[in-house]
């Protein structure tokens, strides 16, 4: 996967910092669909091949036997905890910086989302031209994201936009990851990317192609 490049970061937290933040600001409306938390599981197959990894990822990020209907709504909160988990595992084993770690799993989810009923609309919608697919997004966002956050994109050029995420609860290291990964499956172009920080929730993704 490509990686950004430029990160504009007005917060001194580190990405893994950020992440237990949103857990702890996370509220039990705020829900995502289950098929996130099936990309965790096969993410944690397919880089650590011993037979109780998934069992032990569960239980290190307090789920302990939980099972997940994949397009059933779910704590936001349980998806980052356990995020959290597989991300150190990642960062850990190849090692790799948290913040790719996260775009690594970001790459999982994105592959699953398109095996889902939205996903494979968005597809057709898109047209494998990028702004098209942007402009598709933030339904597709409603569809799988409950969390009251706001995702708006606006073209900028010909072959340029800026996607800006609003009281998003995932991180703008994971939508970098969703963004490169679905440029990649949909309109097979690597964009540049660069990533604008504000807060904790606020940031925008600019793209270009």
């Amino acid at each position: 996967m490509p990686l950004v490049s430029t990160w504009e970061n007005s917060l001194t937290d580190t990405e893994d910092e950020q992440l237990r933040q949103r857990i702890a600001k996370a509220t039990p409306k705020q829900t995502i669909r289950g098929f996130f938390f099936h990309s965790l599981l096969q993410a944690i197959r397919e880089n650590d091949h011993s037979p109780n990894a998934v069992a032990d990822a569960l239980e290190a990020a307090g789920l302990k036997g939980q099972r997940w209907t994949i397009m059933a709504n779910y704590p936001i909160s349980d998806y980052n905890k356990l995020r959290l988990v597989v991300c150190d595992k990642l960062a850990k084993k190849h090692p790799i910086a948290y913040a790719d770690a996260a775009m690594q799993l970001a790459k999982y989810a994105t592959e699953g989302f398109f095996r889902t009923l939205p996903g494979r609309t968005m597809k057709i919608v898109s047209s494998r031209q990028p702004h098209r697919l942007m402009a598709a997004a933030p339904r597709g966002y409603d569809a799988i994201i409950n969390d009251g956050g706001f995702r708006t994109y606006q073209p900028t050029s010909e072959r340029a936009g800026v996607f800006t995420f609003v009281g998003d609860t995932i991180g703008p290291a994971h939508q970098a990851g969703v963004f490169l990964t679905a440029h990649k499956i949909i309109c097979k172009v690597d964009p540049n990317l660069r990533v604008v920080q504000n807060n904790l929730t606020d940031f925008k993704l600019y793209l270009e192609w």
